[in-house]
């Protein structure tokens, strides 16, 4: 059913995704749709997280390259550079996300590399020699 809806919603161009994972997630559960009954926000988040991702069934006007292990690695360690160059030597994880998609035009998706939450990724050891958290 939601495979449905989301195939329908994206040709339809109803959905706007400029705004982001959460706002679809928002918009989507206030239509009480009958297949996310029972889903709180976060869930919906999720599930839009991969109706976009992982799926491709929603295509909005703004379309983010997901990152992949060696781009996430790349493009952190720029932020974490930036950061010292501006006097700090840590960026708060609620930035992490935003600041690739301000800065990159990309779409860091833990997600998509296989954590269910971001300070998940963050914490794999692919990233131990970059960060800490």
């Amino acid at each position: 059913a939601a495979e449905h809806y989301f195939k329908i919603l994206a040709d339809s161009g109803d959905l706007s995704l400029a705004s982001g994972c959460y706002a679809t997630a928002r918009t989507l559960a206030q239509r009480q749709l009958s297949f996310l009954n029972g889903y709180s926000l976060g869930q919906i988040c999720h599930i839009t997280q991969l109706a976009i991702s992982q799926r491709n069934l929603l295509d909005g006007p703004v379309q983010l390259q997901v990152t992949d292990w060696d781009t996430a690695r790349q493009k952190l360690k720029e932020i974490l550079d930036d950061a010292a160059l501006h006097g700090t030597n840590q960026v708060p994880l609620s930035n992490v996300k935003r600041l690739f998609r301000s800065t990159f035009n990309m779409d860091l998706s833990e997600t998509a590399l296989g954590h269910a939450k971001l300070l998940d990724l963050l914490q794999d050891s692919r990233f131990s020699d970059i960060c800490s958290v």
